[in-house]
């Protein structure tokens, strides 16, 4: 069994890097210090799953962004690992806010125990956004660069579209409200993803 928290600490991280570089490589994963640095800007952007023996199995890192930091994402030859916390946009009041996913992960071994792993973090996400909504800050544009299939589908799941190929991954973006973040949130017993 495993249980998801929005909750980290600098252990936490590094396991969150370490399980990066076991899935995408120590040179495509975002070091530890890049995600204090992003982390010290907004605490609340991390979701991450735990097993019974609390080891890292998955999580999500999804930055809320300056509006001229997020046009970057959109671009070809944007990179993530150039994202300054200064570009992190806290979740400090009522107003928009856009999100680009850095990443999405789920250990190997867990992905297709049921329930779905990758559907119970994509639920907590969207439940803390529903949340942040219910506090005047509501959501209206989602990101991301994709460098696998599964990451393509996760991001089509979460109401995405393709846009073009980039240097670093495939672009992919979609606008969201709150009625859609809500819709979004499924059973993950039924679900493969």
């Amino acid at each position: 069994m495993f249980s998801v928290h929005n909750t980290v600490n600098d252990d936490t991280i590094k396991n969150i890097y370490k399980l990066a570089c076991e899935i995408y490589g120590s040179d495509v994963a975002n070091p530890p210090t890049l995600l204090k640095s992003w982390h010290s800007r907004n605490e609340n952007i991390f979701w991450v799953a735990l097993n019974e023996h609390n080891e890292v199995v998955g999580y999500i890192t999804a930055l809320p962004l300056t509006e001229e930091a997020f046009k970057l994402t959109l671009r070809t030859d944007f990179d993530q690992h150039k994202l300054t916390s200064d570009q992190i946009k806290p979740y400090k009041g009522p107003g928009n806010y856009q999100i680009y996913f850095t990443s999405i992960v789920v250990r190997p071994d867990y992905r297709k125990k049921q329930p779905s792993l990758s559907r119970l973090l994509r639920n907590e996400f969207l439940k803390s956004l529903v949340s942040l909504g219910d506090r005047g800050i509501h959501v209206t544009d989602l990101s991301a660069q994709v460098i696998t299939v599964m990451g393509g589908h996760a991001m089509r799941t979460l109401g995405l579209d393709y846009v073009q190929d980039g240097e670093h991954g495939k672009v992919y973006h979609g606008k969201v409200d709150a009625s859609l973040l809500k819709s979004l949130i499924r059973d993950p017993i039924k679900s493969k993803l």
